[in-house]
């Protein structure tokens, strides 16, 4: 029997941060100060840039893995994609504005990290984590987003009627790790939207949830839900294994629901439509969100939330981690499917 091939250390392994090199550009000293302090005590070394000028410099003659540029830095955000053109780097834009009253450039220019500043800590070193090693088995599973995380606990959807049955396990598995907060309706709002997209929409079913018609996926698909908690939070991960969704749909999706959003406080009395509505209740709603997408292999979107529910920013960060094509090759090629519950179908 021939060995199984082990996955290309380029991708299942991490890489040495000390080596990395981040460009940290912002026109603000404050807030690029911040940054650096965010940066450089995770072990990686930088450059930084405060002009638009220094950052093309930079870029042309340093060895960059990785640049964080703030929105008042460019002069729109097609700036950004020229960058971007030019020097094909993981790339994420900071700001100090609402993102949602420029989320048509966000969607126009195809960006897919955006934080808000303040930015939180934890929350962009598991960023720049990711964006610096894609991988599967660094990408998915919950327990890559939930530090220090235990009594992960997965279930398995393949019929319709049993999502509100997992739905129920999720709020009493909460209960039993002594999460208690009066938003359970809420929180169990978005498991519903989320596993229900994925159960239909996955599966190539939407003519079926439009109807309300219940459905049962195909013997060798299943929808898999993950819970797993710390010491002060907790997180859902929905997996379809399926790879079907794209950033460029999230994007959309979102940029409508926002739209929508506005538009009804000019007319109330206008009839709203279902599309977007549950990822826009994902940023609503939870403390971190996260959609990571290996394309014809996985999906899984999963959120986390503080312990007492706490959030205090109106909006969570945007973050769609789409797998590069040349490590989703090295992961079909090497038969390891350990990275996570979501990829062990």
């Amino acid at each position: 029997m021939s060995q199984r091939k082990k996955p290309s250390l380029r991708y299942s392994k991490r890489i040495n941060t000390v080596d990395s090199r981040i460009l940290i550009a912002d026109k603000d000293p404050l807030f690029r100060g911040v940054t650096e302090r965010i940066v450089h005590r995770s072990g990686r070394s930088l450059v930084t840039a405060g002009t638009l000028t220094d950052v093309d410099s930079m870029l042309s003659h340093n060895k960059i893995s990785l640049a964080i540029l703030d929105e008042n830095l460019l002069p729109n955000l097609k700036e950004f994609s020229r960058l971007k053109k030019r020097f094909p780097i993981p790339m994420l834009l900071t700001t100090d504005n609402n993102i949602d009253d420029f989320f048509e450039k966000i969607e126009e220019e195809n960006i897919k990290i955006v934080f808000s500043k303040p930015i939180k800590a934890d929350e962009f070193r598991t960023v720049l984590e990711k964006l610096e090693s894609p991988s599967c088995v660094t990408w998915f599973g919950i327990g890559n987003y939930l530090k220090n995380s235990g009594n992960c606990q997965t279930y398995y959807v393949r019929r319709s009627d049993e999502i509100a049955k997992t739905i129920a396990k999720l709020t009493n598995r909460l209960e039993e790790l002594g999460f208690h907060t009066d938003m359970v309706f809420f929180l169990q709002t978005i498991w519903s939207e989320i596993i229900t997209n994925g159960v239909y929409h996955s599966g190539g079913f939407t003519r079926e949830k439009e109807d309300g018609r219940h459905i049962i996926l195909p013997d060798n698909r299943k929808i898999v839900v993950q819970c797993a908690a710390n010491d002060t939070k907790f997180g859902i991960s929905v997996s379809d294994g399926e790879g079907k969704l794209t950033g460029e749909k999230i994007l959309k999706a979102l940029h409508g629901a926002i739209r929508q959003e506005r538009d009804v406080i000019r007319n109330p009395d206008m009839k709203l439509s279902p599309n977007g509505r549950g990822l826009d209740m994902i940023r609503r709603m939870s403390a971190e969100y996260y959609f990571v997408i290996a394309p014809g292999i996985n999906t899984e979107i999963i959120t986390i939330y503080d312990k007492n529910y706490e959030k205090d920013d109106a909006y969570s960060n945007l973050k769609i981690f789409e797998l590069p094509e040349s490590a989703c090759r090295d992961y079909q090629t090497s038969g390891d499917r350990s990275a996570s519950g979501g990829l062990q179908h």
